[in-house]
């Protein structure tokens, strides 16, 4: 599960290509078809930093949140769609167009849920995911506007991960709105 959107791009690409076979979509579609899982990926991050904001108070999940939405509508720019699109990004919380990363949202939202450090360890790990996956599709973008938004995507994940491993070792009660 942990490499899951990586599973799923390499079924993309094999349903559109598949020994050379001709395909009706075009690489733009392609390139477009993997953005939108990026986009449900960063998604993903962003809500889990919501939910747990909520759940246990940390304001520094909200900054990161914040962080991910900038983001996200960087993606929804570059993809030329609005938020209201139903073709889009699905705005609501825990809510993707890839049945997968529903189930790890809510899989990781109830981990989380069990403690600050169950919770600080569930944003690592849907973190890395993002970065990991990236790192498969970044070297197949050929548009260079896109390669910007995804090296954008790359640094801010690098710096989140690298901030919730200094929390790993904190007193979370410290770093909460209310004392």
């Amino acid at each position: 599960m942990k490499h899951l959107f990586a599973q799923l791009f390499i079924i993309f690409l094999c349903l559109f290509h598949l020994n050379g076979t001709a395909s009706t979509a075009t690489p733009e579609d392609d390139s477009n078809q993997t953005t939108k899982l990026i986009c449900e990926e960063v998604k993903l991050t962003r809500d889990l930093y919501n939910g747990l904001l909520e759940q246990w108070d940390i304001r520094r999940f909200q900054k990161m949140a914040k962080n991910k939405h900038r983001i996200l509508n960087i993606l929804l720019r570059y993809l030329g769609e609005s938020k209201n699109d139903p073709q889009s990004i699905r705005p609501s919380r825990g809510l993707y167009r890839n049945v997968g990363l529903k189930k790890k949202y809510h899989e990781l939202s109830a981990k989380g849920a069990k403690s600050t450090k169950e919770a600080i360890n569930v944003l690592l790990e849907a973190e890395q995911m993002l970065l990991y996956d990236l790192s498969d599709i970044k070297p197949l973008a050929d548009d260079e506007k896109l390669i910007e938004v995804y090296n954008k995507i790359e640094k801010q994940t690098e710096k989140h991960i690298e901030q919730l491993k200094k929390m790993q070792g904190k007193n979370l009660s410290t770093l909460a709105f209310s004392n």
